[in-house]
């Protein structure tokens, strides 16, 4: 089932798949600034990312003993239905709730919340994870919005014009080993501080960068005039993104809670770095805004 919000400015398709985006429509010139998500080269739109980030070494985690196979890169937010519990022309609502066969991948009962609110100026984008157990769980939890646009004409900026930390991770995408049990950094090297050119051969596996507090990042596109950005504000990551194969015809600039597995991970659930843990009956949310 796909919903509408809509007012004088944007349409914004939202799909109970995933609690997906699918489209977001200026009408002042009726184009699409969320990529269409042509299945040859990445079918996606803009997914939630919940309860682990990217892939995991080996595919798989270890929860109290037990051994449970992923697959599938991003955890499973993105890939079932979640409830739609209000819509009108401006908002909506979406809630997925633990069941046992989602209990079957993640031990743990939750509550994953998303709404979304339009606006004149751009869409607000929140997620509310609760703790719905009796016992503590952590989690981590992002964004993956696809941005259209011919990325050799494109560049990145963030708010804050102060140079850049990398995060360095392996060939494969994983992290690379942790360094005394922090996260490997170096300097991003780009030229003007807080400005990434989007090369046309794209970025490899992605480029993962600390947001250095910028409350937000934005997408430049030189052929049409047009920048978008997404709220950042309160976020530690930011991972950017295209398709690797193919002519490169969207980014993605993904606010990020949380972290991919160190390419030495032990696949201990509870050893993941940098998790975000919750107590029983308490809560974690965070907002997101994607506006011009």
């Amino acid at each position: 089932m796909v919903v509408t919000l809509e007012n004088s400015f944007y349409k914004v398709e939202i799909s109970t798949s995933g609690a997906e985006i699918q489209s977001f429509v200026r009408k002042s010139d009726s184009s699409d600034i969320i990529w269409h998500g042509d299945h040859s080269v990445w079918a996606r739109h803009a997914p939630i990312l919940f309860p682990f980030i990217s892939r995991c070494v080996g595919g798989f985690y270890i929860f109290d003993g037990k051994r449970v196979d992923f697959t599938k890169n991003h955890g499973f937010a993105r890939d079932v239905e979640h409830k739609l519990v209000f819509n009108d022309e401006k908002k909506c609502v979406f809630e997925l709730f633990y069941d046992d066969e989602l209990l079957e991948k993640f031990p743990y009962k939750f509550l994953l919340r998303t709404v979304y609110e339009l606006d004149d100026k751009g869409l607000d984008w929140k997620l509310e994870v609760v703790n719905c157990d009796d016992k503590a769980f952590g989690f981590h939890i992002g964004t993956h919005p696809a941005f259209a646009c011919k990325p050799s004409e494109c560049f990145i900026e963030f708010e804050k014009k102060s140079f850049l930390k990398g995060i360095r991770c392996t060939q494969e995408g994983y992290l690379a080993p942790l360094v005394d049990g922090k996260l490997d950094l170096y300097d991003f090297g780009e030229i003007d501080a807080g400005i990434i050119p989007v090369p046309a051969e794209g970025f490899g596996n992605g480029v993962f960068v600390l947001n250095n507090d910028s409350d937000w990042v934005c997408l430049h596109d030189r052929s049409s005039n047009h920048f978008v950005k997404i709220e950042s504000k309160g976020c530690k990551y930011i991972m950017l993104w295209q398709n690797v194969t193919g002519e490169g015809q969207f980014v993605c600039v993904e606010p990020w809670y949380g972290v991919q597995d160190p390419v030495n991970s032990d696949n201990i659930w509870s050893h993941k770095y940098d998790l975000i843990n919750l107590n029983k009956g308490e809560s974690f949310s965070c907002s997101q805004r994607i506006f011009e």
